[in-house]
């Protein structure tokens, strides 16, 4: 999930997923399926900040997190599920 961050907004969503690994509550390999896409430091320049570029490029440099936990299917599917043949 790609959370974008501005004016800092869903920061206390990423210390709540902290908080909850080093609880022991959340898998710590889990925490890749959050990106957050941050902006300049000065909140000032949000206003003017590319959110779409930056958004798309993390979305470009993603990668899939891999561990032994959950078996997701990360790649698309080609066969419509509906179709029985």
């Amino acid at each position: 999930m790609l959370v974008v961050n501005v004016r800092n907004y869903f920061s206390p969503l990423r210390d709540l997923v902290r908080n909850g690994i080093e609880a022991g509550f959340i898998p710590e390999a889990n925490a890749a399926l959050l990106v957050f896409v941050d902006g300049p430091e000065d909140l000032g320049l949000h206003d003017t900040f590319d959110w779409g570029s930056a958004a798309l490029k993390a979305v470009k440099e993603w990668k899939p997190p891999v561990w032994a936990g959950y078996a997701f299917k990360w790649e698309e599917e080609t066969k419509n599920p509906l179709d029985s043949t």
